[in-house]
Parts: C-alpha cells; structure tokens; sequence
C-alpha cells in the first residue's frame, strides 16, 4: 500500500486533553453511585444477608438472633456469649410462647452456628423458626 506523504504531514492529529479535576470528580462519581448496597449493620454486626424468594409471614412477635461470619451473636440487638443462648431462648419463651424465631446469619457464617439456635430454639419450645434473606429481582 502506497502512502501520500504530504497526506500524512497535514493529518493535524490531536491529542484530546481533560483537566484532571474533571476526571477525579467522575471517578468519584462513579464509585459513589456503582457501590453496593447489600451489606447490613444490623445490631451493630456487620452481616451480609443471601438472596432468596418467598412469602411474606404474618405479623407476629418476633425475637431476632443475629449471627456473623466471625461468630458474634446477638439476640433483640444485644450481643451475647453463644454458650447463653439457650438460658436467654427460654426467657423469652416464657414472656412470649407464641412469638417466632428470626435468625439473620451472615451468607459466610458457619452451618454449625445457624444449626445450634435453630437446635436450641426447637428444645425451648419455639416451633416457628425463619432464616432472613434478601429478596431476588
């Protein structure tokens, strides 16, 4: 292929130039509107809920155990040592029979862990338990 080069010397290339507060602006821009907004401080624990369809429950009481990927717990927003959980189940059954049990565990945390208060509240006397999970789009 054969090149004119008097083409060549009057192609008038630019080079397009943006100050650099512009581009740090959009890219502070952009990370503020592309940031996820999936993970929850709930009851002071960082917990990160999965994704899941399903149908709203009735409205009843309900006593919310929160359990983290690093094995905190809480129970009603009050962190407790995992070894009270049972004497602290049996306590609210008192006040509430009735009442449900919702454990809000984190995607991460441990099988045995969900497993134990689900274990715990079914020897308390608590015969409706819920896992809370986020809802799918």
């Amino acid at each position: 292929m054969k090149f004119r080069k008097d083409r060549i010397k009057n192609s008038g290339i630019e080079v397009p130039t943006t100050s650099i507060t512009d581009i740090i602006f959009l890219i502070v821009l952009f990370l503020m509107v592309s940031a996820t907004f999936t993970t929850y401080n709930i009851n002071n624990l960082n917990i990160s809920l999965p994704k899941a369809k399903g149908e709203n429950v009735a409205e009843t009481k309900t006593i919310v155990i929160a359990i983290t990927k690093n094995r905190e717990f809480s129970i009603e927003n009050q962190r407790i040592d995992p070894n009270l959980i049972p004497s602290r189940l049996k306590e609210y059954h008192d006040k509430f029979p009735d009442a449900s049990i919702m454990i809000q565990a984190d995607k991460e945390a441990l099988h045995g862990d969900v497993v134990y208060v689900m274990d715990e509240s079914k020897k308390v006397g608590f015969n409706k338990l819920a896992i809370a999970a986020e809802t799918e789009e």
